[in-house]
């Protein structure tokens, strides 16, 4: 369960319970490992990620996280439906990430893959922004992960996705 649209953390396996067992929850998380080798399964896939990787758990999403030596990453959990509130006539983010899922698009992005974004730096600030919670932060934040979120639709689109006419309808991410 998340408290808030959007929130952002940092997870030690050597402070934090673990291994992570199998869940799933009705939002998206993103982590982003910051130290150490992990194994994580995702819908019966199983990927090794390693510093600077970054996996995506889409809601619903069968996930797990094991290592055999300490791990360090950082985390957002957030709803996909609310990640456009303020973009009406934007294409609808969580139409495409539906419509990602449903072609099977990679949820696994191994360290360089968005180019010369800087995906920790955006985690880094977004956690803080989200721990200080200054005037603004909440709309920061938004901008931060719906720039993270277009940068993996772009890894995608570089891969073979197509964003068609249906990324534009209004509705809810299937739940």
């Amino acid at each position: 369960i998340i408290n808030r649209p959007i929130e952002g953390f940092y997870f030690n396996s050597e402070i934090n319970r673990f291994p992570v067992r199998a869940h799933w929850h009705y939002y998206m998380e993103i982590i982003y490992m910051l130290e150490g080798n992990s194994t994580v399964s995702a819908d019966n896939t199983t990927y090794r990620l390693s510093p600077g990787d970054m996996i995506l758990f889409h809601p619903q999403s069968i996930h797990a996280i094991t290592s055999d030596a300490p791990i360090r990453f950082a985390g957002f959990k957030f709803d996909i439906n609310v990640m456009n509130q303020f973009q009406s006539s934007s294409l609808k983010l969580r139409n495409i990430f539906r419509n990602a899922k449903a072609n099977h698009m990679p949820v696994y992005l191994p360290a360089g893959s968005l180019n010369t974004f800087d995906a920790s730096l955006i985690f880094r600030k977004c956690i803080d922004e989200i721990h200080h919670q200054s005037y603004g932060s909440w709309q920061l934040v938004q901008c931060r992960i719906n720039e993270l979120l277009i940068e993996i639709i772009r890894y995608w689109i570089s891969n073979g996705f197509v964003i068609d006419d249906v990324s534009y309808h209004e509705d809810t991410y299937d739940i």
